[in-house]
């Protein structure tokens, strides 16, 4: 484990890692500390439906809502 960070996440899910991930795109050093394995806490058990599709279509959004609220 290094001596410094910039940024400390504790967590080690799907939301730990994703803030840790950009935060180290955007050039800060990052921890990241987690009583178990990432990914074995609530991100593996909460029945989440995570997908790569919207509920509604963006375009459809964009149509009736427009740009701002979509």
């Amino acid at each position: 484990m290094p001596g410094s960070a910039d940024v400390a996440i504790v967590g080690g899910g799907l939301t730990g890692v994703s803030a840790a991930y950009e935060l180290a795109c955007a050039g800060r050093s990052v921890v990241v500390l987690d009583a178990n394995e990432p990914g074995m806490g609530a991100s593996s058990r909460n029945h989440g439906m995570l997908g790569r599709n919207f509920k509604h279509p963006f375009g459809k959004l964009l149509e009736t809502r427009g740009l701002d609220a979509a």
